[in-house]
């Protein structure tokens, strides 16, 4: 018996004091949900006011024949786009179908347009599909004309601004799944 005594280690208050009861997991769950809400829309906000500048300063260059991009990287350059101003609009296009598709995908109703129009999540692939295609028609011109490496990498910004808008969705997806997760467990676990 004496064996069994000094294998068994005493719990200690502290040891004891991590646990948590059941009110005290849904508070910390509904701590971390509301905190995880709150940075998601500040992240949420931050993709549109990146959006809206990235278009402002689209639409503010299109009249000069330099690209704007050119003058810090290298010496420069003039765009070869015949259609420059064309290539300018599906650019700012393709950034607002992008902040469109932000606002179905995250639910921001803003100034209620996702009740007046009724839409729904399931558009979002339509839109985003719409973003892509219209992204891409800049490039794809600069591609034809055989421009500059750096007008090149100026006309595809408005995909890049795409690529980390999906970017910053799935993960702010993944840290709502590890929540969600961490929910489940709560119910599995006594004291998890």
């Amino acid at each position: 018996m004496e064996g069994l005594h000094n294998r068994k280690t005493k719990v200690s208050e502290e040891d004891e004091a991590e646990f948590l009861d059941e009110q005290e997991q849904e508070e910390l769950l509904q701590v971390l949900r509301d905190q995880n809400n709150k940075a998601n829309l500040a992240i949420q906000r931050g993709l549109i006011i990146i959006g809206c500048i990235t278009s402002a300063f689209i639409l503010l260059q299109k009249g000069t024949p330099i690209i704007p991009i050119s003058q810090v990287f290298a010496t420069p350059t003039e765009t070869v786009l015949k259609w420059s101003t064309f290539a300018a609009l599906t650019s700012i296009v393709s950034i607002g179908t992008s902040i469109f598709a932000l606002v179905i995908k995250c639910k921001m109703n803003i100034l209620g347009l996702l009740d007046s129009l009724c839409l729904s999540d399931q558009y979002t692939s339509g839109v985003v599909l719409a973003s892509i295609i219209t992204g891409a028609i800049a490039p794809l011109m600069a591609l034809f004309h055989a421009s500059a490496w750096i007008e090149l990498v100026y006309w595809t910004i408005p995909l890049f601004v795409l690529g980390m808008y999906y970017t910053a969705l799935h993960m702010m997806n993944g840290v709502q799944a590890s929540l969600d997760e961490l929910e489940k467990s709560k119910y599995k676990y006594k004291g998890a």
